[in-house]
C-alpha cells in the first residue's frame, strides 16, 4: 500500500501543478482528441475545457501544430 499511497500523491501534485499554472498546458491523444485542458489554455486560446475536452476540432490553430509535430516524431523518430 505504500507505494500506491506515493504514486497517488505523486499524481495529486501533478495535478496541482497542471490546475495552477498560468500557462496552457492540454492533453491530447494521438488522434488529436484533446483529452484535458487547463485554466491556462482556457484564458490563452478563450475556449473552456468542457468545450475542448473530447473534441477534436483543432481550434485554436496550435493545437493543430502540436499535432503535427507530434506526427512527425512518431513516424520519423
Amino acid at each position: 500500500i505504500h507505494d500506491q499511497e506515493m504514486a497517488q500523491q505523486a499524481t495529486s501534485r501533478l495535478a496541482a501543478i497542471v490546475t495552477a499554472s498560468p500557462d496552457a498546458i492540454l492533453g491530447l491523444t494521438p488522434d488529436g482528441t484533446v483529452k484535458s485542458w487547463n485554466d491556462g489554455a482556457e484564458r490563452m486560446y478563450g475556449h473552456t475545457a468542457a468545450e475542448m475536452i473530447g473534441s477534436q476540432e483543432h481550434d485554436p490553430p496550435i493545437i493543430e501544430v502540436v499535432v503535427d509535430s507530434l506526427d512527425e516524431r512518431l513516424l520519423h523518430g
